[in-house]
């Protein structure tokens, strides 16, 4: 749970940054998100949490989107970089189509091109090389 709230709050300090959204009601609604998730009696699969890694993985989506922007700041965006990993090592899950186009995309890609093409994360960007470095961590677990 730690690392949930640590993505919030990376998260949180981006869209308070960017939107001008009150500091105290944005750590209110963080807050409210964490105890709905830490609720024992609403029970969420990993399959359904992890499907649709590509979209999840997407330039405008709740990891890289985010990562990208606090990366560009110079702001801390570690949290999400490991919850992207997460997503990066949703492959080959049966039922889930996505998972294994990434697993086809993680296999015929060095990690340089895998965070382009999945990402849409462009070499000049800030992210890329942190991203390139999950990738490969991520490629290297799979070919032990």
């Amino acid at each position: 749970m730690a690392e949930v709230r640590k993505a919030l709050e990376e998260t949180s300090n981006l869209i308070i940054s960017k939107h001008g959204i009150d500091e105290k009601a944005q750590r209110e609604y963080a807050a409210k998100i964490i105890r709905r998730i830490g609720n024992p009696h609403l029970e969420d699969a990993v399959e359904r949490v992890g499907r649709a890694p590509l979209r999840k993985l997407s330039r405008k989506e709740r990891f890289v989107g985010p990562a990208a922007e606090l990366a560009e700041k110079g702001q801390d965006c570690s949290a999400l970089l490991r919850a992207a990993e997460m997503a990066f090592r949703f492959q080959d899950v049966e039922g889930d189509d996505e998972s294994k186009e990434l697993s086809k995309l993680m296999s015929e890609n060095g990690p340089e091109d895998a965070v382009t093409k999945i990402c849409g994360i462009q070499p000049s960007e800030k992210i890329h090389p942190m991203l390139v470095e999950v990738v490969r961590r991520v490629q290297a677990d799979s070919e032990e």
